[in-house]
């Protein structure tokens, strides 16, 4: 099946000239559209989730800007030549936001919890390859030889078979690590009061309205040059607008149906930040069912779709062609 697909070429936004909010002056004011479902690493899904989980933890490794593999919480890793076990070495001195020193014990923990099917994470597959791991989750062993500590600041992870894309995978925020006695703490639940090890904490989550989070003074990486960030939850975008316009958020996106005011007009068109996303949107056939199960009407429809007049038109120039479904 071809699939019909738009990638745009530009995410904008533009940059507040500040303003006055009941608290808080010194944070950074941003908008989310929706709530969140949840914070615990285990059970993130969604992108807002995970780029707010970033905030909040540290895997053993991360994405840098280039999107490649760079060293976070492990300061170094070993492969074997076989390419099944890797040995990661923790940098000293990482607390988490309760203060308490980070182990490896507590990356054995974090990787172990979402395989648990007790604990049922919809991301248990980003870690299916781990040795021992189908028997785990299946509920047949209560072991998991696969991961292990393997002495002081060192933790091992042997798969079942290589996999190129492993540390990919430990770099999604699922993969974060957390400490067990946070999680087992009650109530209130670890979703709504987090603790990990990045630059910054939660401060508040008012469900539905906001969520702040605090500078970690002790971050591994030195603190945070902001005292803090504040998401208000705002589902409206024109809504978001007249806040942005009145100086209670400091970044916005920029409505699509507001694009020509905030591209032309003084003074927010010298405010315009842009760059490339991600994003795709296509035309998508269920191939086995009439009368897409033609390949030639699918050809036609190929054909038919004038993929530059929409980007014209509907998206005034925001996008390029794609000739494929990833970006």
């Amino acid at each position: 099946m071809k699939k019909y697909t738009i990638i745009p070429l530009l995410i904008l936004f533009i940059c507040g000239c500040g303003g006055d909010t009941e608290e808080h002056d010194d944070y950074l004011h941003l908008r989310l559209k929706d709530d969140l479902s949840s914070l615990d690493p285990a059970h993130i899904v969604d992108v807002p989730g995970g780029a707010l989980a970033a905030k909040i933890y540290n895997g053993l490794v991360r994405f840098d800007r280039d999107a490649k593999i760079t060293p976070d919480l492990a300061s170094r890793w070993d492969i074997s030549e076989d390419g099944r076990t890797y040995r990661f070495y923790l940098r000293e001195g990482v607390k988490f936001t309760n203060g308490r020193m980070l182990t490896a014990e507590d990356v054995v923990y974090s990787l172990r919890r979402i395989l648990d099917p007790k604990i049922n994470s919809p991301r248990s597959w980003l870690l299916e390859s781990v040795k021992g791991a189908s028997a785990f989750m299946s509920g047949e062993s209560e072991e998991l030889a696969g991961i292990r500590a393997a002495g002081s600041g060192v933790v091992e992870i042997e798969l079942e078979a290589p996999s190129g894309l492993f540390l990919n995978f430990l770099a999604m925020p699922n993969a974060s690590i957390i400490p067990r006695e946070e999680v087992e703490r009650g109530e209130p639940t670890f979703s709504d009061h987090p603790i990990g090890t990045g630059p910054f904490r939660m401060e508040e989550w008012r469900h539905n309205n906001r969520i702040i989070l605090s500078a970690n003074p002790d971050y591994f990486m030195g603190a945070p040059r902001l005292s803090g960030i504040e998401y208000r939850i705002i589902p409206e975008m024109l809504t978001a607008a007249v806040e942005f316009e009145q100086g209670n958020l400091d970044i916005m996106d920029v409505p699509r149906a507001e694009y020509k005011k905030y591209t032309t007009e003084l003074p927010w068109k010298d405010q315009i930040l842009s760059r490339v996303g991600l994003n795709s949107y296509y035309l998508g056939f269920n191939c086995q069912k009439p009368p897409f199960n033609n390949k030639l009407l699918r050809q036609a429809f190929n054909h038919a779709i004038d993929r530059e007049k929409i980007i014209d038109v509907l998206l005034e120039g925001r996008a390029i062609p794609a000739s494929g479904p990833v970006p």
